[in-house]
């Protein structure tokens, strides 16, 4: 009877043995990601933003050799833009991608990019924010808990209305504008002679259907998406702002990781923006081509009307520059003229 009780717990540890060392094996053949995190934005899984995450995660699982795993949070998974903000400070979200305007508040020198008129093309955008000056924007996050990896687009905003064409300055005067809830937007348009109406975003289909207001400005994406060529026919390429999307990862986590981890992060948030960019830009070219199928007409400003703009913006530009720093301010502007030069 002990033998026999003897030889059915042998094979009991046998069997356990042998279970314990399968289990073994699979953990060594499928190895636990090393680390997690989750990236987060309020844009839908099919925009240049949400493919962007994708991308990104791609990126940092193949750099990683599959020790680092990206979730990704797209349609405000993880929150408003507010809320992820709150959360990447207080280490509760690893990273973020939202409009730069967003961070302004915490950082006063993201505020450059919401200067007027300050690019004329997308080679303009892409050489300053990759450049010196974009660096520098970047570096000012961290003392507010928020390390900044990288700059992708969100597009120029131009400028739609039901009157007429718009092609110099004086096709503005008296046009009842909506613009975003913004300071700068709303001196900027005062000072074209507008008559500036902010308002949310949400209500801006049906004050243009009742004729409350004659005009708004957006990307083209979203004029598209918000079909407002069903109560606007006239569309002109102001390209009067630059919008970047700026990615962001919590300081309160990003200093646990190891710098080699750190690298490959930073490496893909980086790399991603060239994709996502082009991304962004076939966007805005399919929805222009769109939008001109759908009736509207498309103009854009005279020649000569840009210096005439700016001239306009003197005193708008000067706040920006006093908030931000004269020293960025300038530098941004002289790597802009350089850049000109060069192209004459």
């Amino acid at each position: 009877m002990k033998l026999a009780r003897m030889g059915r717990r042998m094979c009991a540890l046998t069997g356990l043995a042998m279970w314990l060392g399968a289990a073994w094996m699979a953990a060594v053949a499928q190895p636990a990601h090393a680390l997690e995190l989750r990236i987060g934005n309020v844009q839908v899984d099919e925009s240049p933003v949400g493919r962007g995450s994708h991308k990104f995660a791609a990126l940092v699982q193949e750099k990683s050799g599959g020790r680092i795993k990206v979730t990704v949070l797209n349609g405000g998974k993880a929150g408003s833009d507010t809320d992820m903000r709150e959360k990447l400070v207080k280490g509760e979200l690893e990273i973020m991608a939202a409009s730069a305007t967003l961070f302004a508040s915490a950082a006063k020198e993201v505020a450059l990019w919401d200067t007027p008129f300050l690019f004329a093309s997308y080679a303009e955008a892409d050489a300053i924010l990759d450049g010196m000056p974009g660096r520098k924007v970047l570096e000012t996050l961290a003392p507010k808990g928020m390390i900044g990896l990288a700059y992708w687009e969100n597009g120029f905003r131009n400028l739609t209305n039901s009157l007429r064409p718009v092609t110099k300055l004086e096709d503005l005067q008296n046009l009842r504008l909506r613009v975003q809830q913004s300071e700068v937007f709303i001196n900027m348009f005062k000072a074209f002679g507008t008559q500036v109406q902010p308002m949310p975003f949400p209500q801006v289909y049906g004050a243009l259907q009742n004729k409350a207001i004659d005009a708004q400005e957006n990307p083209l994406p979203v004029i598209v998406s918000a079909k407002l060529h069903e109560v606007q026919g006239y569309l002109t390429l102001t390209r009067h702002s630059y919008s970047p999307f700026l990615v962001a990862a919590s300081r309160q986590w990003w200093d646990t990781l190891k710098p080699e981890d750190q690298k490959i992060i930073r490496d893909a948030a980086y790399e991603t923006r060239v994709s996502q960019r082009q991304d962004a830009r076939q966007v805005a070219d399919a929805a222009l081509a769109e939008l001109q199928a759908k009736g509207m007409k498309v103009s854009e400003l005279q020649v000569g009307e840009r210096a005439r703009i700016e001239r306009k913006l003197e005193q708008v530009n000067t706040s920006i520059a006093t908030k931000v720093g004269l020293p960025l301010f300038i530098e941004t502007v002289s790597e802009l003229q350089k850049l000109r030069q060069t192209k004459k």
